[in-house]
């Protein structure tokens, strides 16, 4: 845009700034909230491990526990048989499975859990790569609408010195 009038560079400034915040920022909170959506999942089924594992470890068949209703509301609750459990499968299925077995399975869905977690991870790194590159694209813009001379890009490496 170095040939361009002042008012083409002004609305392309002013278009590039919407993009960016109703666009990129936007997608950016999406993908955050997806990874953190996918580590919640991780620790809940974390702790359904330990909660299984301690009723193995204790050897119990019979509990007594309250169990939320919702919004806070607990009614006491009696369970015969606990050397069974239903484990969510996925898709809205429930299997029963005894104990042990539904511990496997569980260690098994936190590798995949984690694998998903990870990937969002990478997801979020690069939108914010993509927001960051974006915005040194815009700060030239906005440069040359005031008539700056040419800003290098950011580069990270050029400021920490190399260690031998």
């Amino acid at each position: 845009m170095q040939g361009g009038t002042a008012t083409e560079v002004e609305d392309a400034s002013i278009t590039y700034d919407k993009f960016l915040e109703d666009v990129l920022k936007k997608d950016l909170q999406k993908l955050i909230e997806q990874h953190q959506e996918a580590l919640a999942q991780v620790d809940e089924a974390h702790r359904l491990v330990a909660n299984l594992e301690a009723l193995i470890d204790d050897g119990t068949t019979e509990l007594e526990t309250m169990m939320n209703l919702g919004c806070d509301f607990y009614a006491q609750a009696y369970v015969e048989d606990c050397t069974k459990v239903f484990v969510e499968a996925g898709l809205g299925f429930f299997v029963e499975m005894p104990l042990k077995e539904a511990t496997k399975f569980v260690y098994k869905r936190i590798q995949f859990l984690e694998s998903v977690a990870q990937h969002r991870e990478v997801k979020v790194a690069k939108q914010k790569a993509t927001v960051h590159m974006f915005l040194d694209a815009l700060g030239q813009l906005q440069a040359t609408k005031m008539g700056l001379p040419e800003v290098a890009p950011y580069d990270r490496q050029s400021e920490f010195p190399r260690q031998f």
